[in-house]
């Protein structure tokens, strides 16, 4: 066989095997309707155009856009304007990565994906930023934000939808995605003077490949590369910046309901970022009711574009992402496209949100390596968590619990919600120990000590069976047991009984 059709053939193995590690990790789950992914270029591009009106406006502050050589008119400052906006596509805005201190704008090795979300009805802009090596943070989130608003303010001559825009990055670039996701209807970062009139600078959609969501974690997780990590940090931050200087640049700390939806994609065995980045933004999106898609392959290095960018696979799953958020160009809907998995509702659909609940298994996880449990009742974490380089060990479900999830309302007002309390994991950063309560007080207290806060789920107040806590404290371990006859043993062994965590159903 040719060295080209062996590369051909391998090409189109690892193309398989990622669409079997998306199925598998997504229940199966997979478009139904076709998407066209085109790798014949058919788009025109457009360069070097400032977003910011400053004097001293530097490449950093550019950015290029790609559009279908079909519709190049709308993309020219055409005279046409109205003709423009009738037929507005929505925008799709790539920031790139490099620790903030390296990168460019150029597509050039991502031109499968630009191509496929212009052939799909997107427009492409791909920005510059001010690198740390010319400013410090917050420098890096103006640019970006005055390069959404200087695409919203000339929508007419560029053909983009203003209520259509979504961010897409990777890396440090994913960061300043998801920093704009959180922010949105904030001028927090908005450079009043960057001559893009009063426009908002909020996106509609996000999607984070490899992302840093805590600034202030990176380095300190397991597959972080800690000297990377210390050197952008120190250069994003500046020498002895401290904790609550990262804490204010990272997205995590900015989540709320108003975040944009977002979908995070981080390979297992990212050595540059720990994909518990991209975890911990997920856990935080869905405790604020934030639609979020997520998908953790076992193989995806930092940067692949093999698994990221170029496949054909992938491209489909963030097309389809895109038009749950915002329909496209095609005229499809959210109704009428499939919805990648996991995703608890659909974000920005008409009528006045109600609520639905639903039973969901908690699963309980041991670690040999950290002899602790761990209780998750989310699919992606588990999986994740269990795959073999790992150190845990799925113990089954350990008991039911509720998800209650915002819906559109159908305008029927028969639906009672049930009476539920929160239950809060947390985790001691030193000892690696998983608590959890229903105190809110308890939560903040031990949050104050060092604790870090990692989920919730939602446990009924007065019904079903009691979870009790457990703490065995020559080993300074905490854990919850349902099973009577397990907690009794337990006690016997050592286990101190610290009462009922919360309630639940066994099945």
């Amino acid at each position: 066989m040719r060295g080209s059709a062996l590369k051909e053939l391998m090409w189109r193995a690892a193309a398989m095997m990622v669409v079997v590690c998306m199925a598998a990790l997504t229940g199966g789950m997979v478009p139904s309707r076709a998407i066209a992914v085109e790798s014949a270029s058919s788009v025109t591009v457009t360069r070097d155009i400032a977003y910011v009106s400053s004097p001293d406006v530097s490449q950093s502050q550019k950015l290029d856009v790609y559009a279908s050589a079909k519709s190049v008119g709308s993309v020219d400052g055409g005279a046409d304007a109205n003709a423009n906006v009738a037929k507005a596509k929505p925008a799709v805005v790539f920031i790139h990565g490099g620790s903030w201190m390296s990168g460019d704008k150029s597509m050039s090795a991502r031109m499968s994906l630009v191509n496929a979300l212009v052939n799909n009805g997107y427009l492409v802009a791909s920005i510059n930023y001010r690198l740390t090596t010319e400013a410090a943070w917050p420098a890096q989130i103006n640019d970006c934000k005055s390069a959404v608003r200087f695409l919203r303010a000339h929508a007419a001559e560029y053909g983009i939808d203003v209520n259509r825009i979504a961010v897409f990055g990777e890396s440090a670039g994913a960061h300043l995605a998801m920093m704009m996701g959180v922010t949105n209807g904030s001028a927090q970062f908005d450079v009043a003077t960057d001559g893009n009139g009063s426009v908002s600078s909020a996106v509609q959609a996000v999607i984070s490949d490899f992302g840093i969501a805590d600034v202030t974690q990176w380095g300190t997780l397991d597959g972080d590369d800690a000297a990377v990590a210390d050197q952008a940090k120190t250069l994003l931050l500046g020498t002895g910046y401290t904790d609550q200087q990262a804490r204010s640049a990272s997205p995590l700390y900015y989540v709320s309901a108003k975040a944009a939806p977002m979908l995070l994609a981080h390979g297992q065995n990212d050595r540059t970022v720990s994909y518990r980045q991209s975890l911990a933004m997920e856990q935080a999106l869905r405790r604020a009711s934030v639609s979020v898609s997520s998908w953790y392959p076992e193989y995806g290095p930092h940067a692949d574009a093999g698994v990221f960018s170029s496949n054909t696979a992938v491209q489909s799953w963030y097309l389809t992402f895109l038009t749950g958020a915002m329909p496209n160009g095609n005229g499809q809907s959210p109704d009428d496209a499939n919805q990648p998995s996991d995703k608890p509702n659909d974000s920005g659909a008409a009528g006045t949100p109600t609520e639905t609940v639903r039973k969901v298994a908690v699963h309980r996880l041991y670690s040999q390596t950290l002899r602790t449990h761990l209780f998750s009742m989310d699919a992606n974490e588990y999986h994740a968590l269990t795959q073999r380089h790992r150190s845990w060990r799925d113990e089954g479900i350990a008991f039911f619990t509720l998800r209650v999830e915002k819906l559109p309302s159908s305008g029927s007002s028969d639906g009672v919600s049930p009476q539920v309390e929160t239950a809060t994991r947390l985790r001691n950063r030193i000892s690696g120990d998983y608590l959890y309560t229903v105190s809110r007080a308890e939560a903040t207290k031990l949050a104050a000590s060092g604790w870090v806060e990692e989920g919730s789920f939602e446990t009924p107040v007065a019904q079903g069976n009691p979870v009790y806590r457990l703490y065995n404290r020559r080993i300074g371990r905490h854990m919850l047991v349902i099973n009577d006859q397990e907690r009794i043993a337990l006690m016997r062994a050592g286990w101190q009984s610290e009462g009922i965590a919360f309630r639940a159903y066994a099945d």
